[in-house]
C-alpha cells in the first residue's frame, strides 16, 4: 500500500501496541469533539492510476488521493457511523451505495413491478438517466 505525505504506511496503525492505539483514539475523539482537524491532512498526494486503452491519452487516467494514514482512519470511523445511521433511515427500496445490494437488485424489482403492471392492462413509463462522467463534464467556474 502507499503512503501519503506522513510517510506512514497503513499496517503500521495494525500493528501499535494497546497504549499506542488508545494515544490514537484519544487524538481522535479530540478532533471528532472540536470538529477541527490539522490542515496539513487536508494535503493529498494525487497519484494517476492507467485505467485502460492507450497510456498516452490522459482519459484513461483517474487520480488516487494518498492521504495521511490517520486521516483515513478518522474517515473510516466517520463513513462508518453514516454507514449505520443511513442503514436504519433508508428505505428498504433503496440499493445504492448499500452493501450487498447492486443494480441487479434493481432491475428485478423494476421487472417485478412492470409484470405486475402489464397483468393488470396498466402502461408503464420509465426513465433512465446516465450519470457516467458527470462530473467531468460541468462548468468549474460555475461550481467555484
Amino acid at each position: 500500500k502507499a503512503v501519503g505525505d506522513d510517510d506512514v504506511y497503513p499496517d503500521l496503525i495494525k500493528c501499535l501496541p494497546p497504549s499506542a492505539l488508545q494515544k490514537l483514539q484519544k487524538l481522535l475523539q479530540q478532533y471528532w469533539e472540536t470538529e477541527k482537524i490539522p490542515d496539513e491532512w487536508r494535503n493529498a498526494i494525487v497519484v494517476p492510476l492507467h485505467k485502460k486503452g492507450s497510456v498516452t491519452n490522459p482519459e484513461n487516467y483517474r487520480g488516487i488521493s494518498l492521504l495521511p494514514v490517520v486521516y483515513k482512519v478518522l474517515e473510516r470511523i466517520i463513513a462508518d457511523r453514516l454507514s449505520t445511521y443511513r442503514e436504519r433511515t433508508v428505505r428498504e427500496q433503496q440499493a445504492g451505495f448499500r452493501p450487498g445490494r447492486s443494480t441487479v437488485d434493481q432491475i428485478f424489482a423494476i421487472s417485478r413491478m412492470i409484470e405486475q403492471r402489464n397483468k393488470y392492462g396498466q402502461s408503464t413509463y420509465i426513465a433512465f438517466l446516465d450519470f457516467a462522467c458527470a462530473f467531468d463534464s460541468p462548468c468549474r467556474e460555475r461550481i467555484y
